[in-house]
């Protein structure tokens, strides 16, 4: 299936379903406005989920399209650890062994192609202590998912030290247009890495390998998703197509939100009956938004005029 085919016809349908469902009913519990909403139970076909960005290019062919996947490291360094804590967890989420590969596989052909493209000694510099920090993240994440605090505490550092020199390149792109349209790729972009920076900090909680002050990460991360939406908007006016795509992104955030909100199960919890259904709710919401969310990117990207 090729994601910007099919995405239309995808996000007209839960447009639909989650209009259908958006009025206040105060008799819900977060957990029925998940399932009545229909991201639960939503059927994914084989392989769906990984298509959330299209296929990787043999090289960078001009600055959007580097200021779009050099954005995307960043959310692939979250995704990936995402997929690695899901497993550990025994979350049943949309094949989270094969996102986790294809996250990585992704990660590491964007490396050489951004370090290829690096036109900048401060962007060179960038990318190689990148290659070096991806070198000792990657064997962490062949190490076997399991619910093992100080491993996670590790994998957590290095996906964080991934983050961050992710968006130092992903700034210097910008930085090398200075117009507009490369923040509003940049913005959308990140709005990716936060969807899936929010699920992580949620899973490691549950192996009690979030860093300590995950609550107020997770708040930030919030509160930096709802003001990136608000510019988003103002960008896309004259821009129908990505207002539509923005407008879904809202709407399936109340979903990933309310999914948020729900404690985070312990391990006596998780053995019982319906224990990860808290887990299996923020795995499978955060993987809807970023569909959707990669779209718009992309649509950003393509309108061209940045060299």
């Amino acid at each position: 299936m090729n994601l910007p085919t099919s995405l239309p016809t995808l996000a007209a349908t839960r447009e639909r379903r989650v209009m259908a469902l958006s009025q206040p009913d105060a008799s819900r519990t977060r957990r029925q406005l998940l399932q009545r909403s229909g991201l639960l139970s939503l059927a994914i076909s084989p392989g769906a989920m990984l298509l959330a960005a299209p296929p990787a290019q043999a090289e960078v062919v001009d600055l959007a399209e580097a200021i779009d996947k050099a954005g995307r490291q960043r959310m692939l360094s979250q995704r990936m650890l995402k997929a690695w804590c899901a497993q550990a967890l025994e979350v049943r989420g949309p094949q989270p062994q094969q996102v986790q590969q294809e996250s990585m596989r992704r990660f590491g052909e964007q490396l050489l192609e951004l370090g290829d493209y690096a036109s900048t000694p401060e962007l060179r510099q960038t990318y190689d202590e990148m290659q070096r920090s991806w070198q000792s993240t990657r064997q962490l994440l062949g190490e076997t998912p399991r619910p093992d605090a100080r491993l996670g505490r590790h994998l957590s550092e290095r996906s964080s030290e991934l983050l961050s020199l992710a968006q130092r390149a992903t700034v210097q792109f910008e930085q090398l247009s200075g117009q507009p349209l490369a923040r509003h790729i940049n913005l959308s972009g990140r709005q990716r890495m936060l969807s899936q920076r929010l699920a992580t900090l949620y899973l490691l909680r549950a192996i009690d390998a979030a860093p300590a002050d995950a609550e107020r990460l997770q708040a930030l991360a919030r509160q930096d998703f709802l003001t990136g939406q608000r510019e988003l908007h103002e960008a896309a006016r004259a821009q129908p197509q990505i207002s539509r795509l923005l407008m879904l992104a809202d709407q399936q955030f109340l979903f990933f939100d309310a999914a948020l909100r729900q404690p985070v199960p312990g391990a006596a919890q998780r053995g019982r009956t319906g224990g990860l259904a808290p887990l299996n709710d923020v795995y499978t919401t955060s993987e809807r938004i970023l569909e959707v969310m990669e779209e718009a990117t992309r649509l950003f990207a393509r309108q061209g005029g940045l060299g």
